[in-house]
C-alpha cells in the first residue's frame, strides 16, 4: 500500500518552512502507528508524522473515527514539524470525523502537545510547545507536570453583539432563543438556555437550527447555570456542544472560550470555569477598553488512552 492514500486540498500539505525529513512516519511495515488520546472526553486518533510522510484522506479519517468498525474518535490529528513564527514547532493537521477539514480545536491542540511530550518528541522542560493551526499559531504551555494540564494561547475572540435566533429542542418543547455569534478562529453560536437542568435536557443529536444560517456553518454551544466561580471575580457556566463535522461531543475547547466570551458580556468577569460533560476547562480572557477580547487562554487536561498499530489489510479496505 502506498504511503499516500490521497490528499484533498483542505486537509493536505506541509506548511511553508517545515523542516526536512529525518525520522520514520506513522505508516511502517507492520501498519499505521497511531495514538488514541482525549482532552476532557473530546477524543482523537493522533498520527505522529514529523516529516510529513502521510497524507490524511477523508474516507480513511471517517473509517478510523467510526466507533464500531474503526478506532472511534471525534477527529484525526496529524503532527508535522513546522516553522512557527521562526521557531521549530509543529503543525496541527486536523480533520473532523466526517472527513471535513477543521480550522482549529482547543482540546485538540492540548492533546497534540501531550502526545508529543509523551512520545519524547518535545522536552517538557522547554515550557512552551509552538503549534500552528489553520487559524494561526496556538502556543501550548505545560502548567502541571505531575498531572498533564496544558494551557493554550487561543488568541483574540470576536463577539458579534447582533443576536441570531436558535431553535432549541428538548423532549417536551421547542424554544426559539437569542444566540450570539462568536469567532475563536472557527465559528460558533452560543445560546443561553437558562438555569437548572435546562442544559441537560437539550436534544443535540442534530444541530439546533440557526436563523440566519451561517454561510460556513457553526458549532452551537448551549450554556446555562451561569454564576459565580470558586473564587471572587471568577465565573462559572455549564456547557454542551454540537460540533460541525462531528455532532455532539463531550467537550469543545474553542466552544468553552466562545461560551465564556459570550457570558462575559453580562458579567464583568474574565476568568471562567466551564463544566462540560467530559470534565472541566478553565478560560481566561484578556480585554482592552474599546478593543474587546484581545486574547484568551484555555487550560485543561490531556490523556493518552492507547497506542495501536492499524493493520494494513484494514487500511486497504478503508481506502477503497
Amino acid at each position: 500500500m502506498s504511503t499516500d492514500v490521497g490528499s484533498p486540498e483542505q486537509t493536505s500539505t506541509r506548511p511553508a518552512g517545515s523542516r526536512s525529513p529525518s525520522t520514520a512516519g506513522p505508516l511502517r511495515a507492520d501498519g499505521l502507528h497511531v495514538v488514541k488520546a482525549h482532552g476532557t472526553g473530546n477524543d482523537f486518533v493522533v498520527l505522529l508524522d514529523p516529516d510529513d510522510t502521510f497524507a490524511l484522506d477523508p474516507d480513511l479519517v471517517a473509517a478510523l473515527c467510526d466507533r464500531r468498525r474503526g478506532l472511534g474518535a471525534d477527529g484525526v490529528i496529524r503532527a508535522v514539524r513546522a516553522d512557527v513564527d521562526g521557531e521549530d514547532g509543529w503543525f496541527m493537521d486536523h480533520v473532523n470525523s466526517d472527513g471535513s477539514g477543521a480550522l482549529m480545536c482547543g482540546n485538540g491542540v492540548r492533546v497534540l502537545a501531550h502526545c508529543l511530550v509523551d512520545a519524547g518528541l518535545v522536552d517538557p522542560a522547554a515550557g512552551v510547545v509552538p503549534v500552528l493551526s489553520r487559524s494561526g499559531p496556538r502556543p501550548v504551555r505545560l502548567v502541571a507536570g505531575g498531572y498533564p494540564v496544558y494551557s493554550v494561547d487561543m488568541g483574540p475572540v470576536q463577539v458579534d453583539p447582533a443576536p441570531v435566533a436558535v431553535v432549541v429542542r428538548s423532549a417536551d418543547r421547542e424554544r426559539r432563543l437569542p444566540g450570539l455569534r462568536v469567532d475563536v478562529g472557527n465559528p460558533h453560536v452560543v445560546v443561553d438556555v437558562g438555569p437548572g437542568d435546562a442544559v441537560d435536557g437539550v436534544l443535540l443529536l442534530e444541530r439546533p437550527s440557526i436563523d440566519p444560517e451561517p454561510v460556513d456553518g457553526a458549532n452551537v454551544e448551549v450554556v446555562g447555570r451561569i454564576g459565580t466561580g470558586e473564587t471572587p471575580g471568577t465565573g462559572y457556566l455549564q456547557m454542551r456542544v454540537h460540533e460541525r463535522g462531528v455532532g455532539e461531543t463531550l467537550s469543545c475547547g474553542t466552544g468553552a472560550v466562545a461560551a465564556a466570551a459570550a457570558a462575559s458580556l453580562r458579567a464583568s468577569v474574565t476568568r471562567w470555569t466551564v463544566d462540560v460533560p467530559g470534565g472541566r476547562l478553565r478560560v481566561r480572557l484578556r480585554r482592552r477598553e474599546d478593543e474587546g477580547i484581545v486574547g484568551s487562554e484555555l487550560a485543561g487536561p490531556a490523556e493518552v488512552v492507547a497506542r495501536a498499530v492499524v493493520d494494513h489489510a484494514w487500511l486497504e479496505r478503508a481506502a477503497r
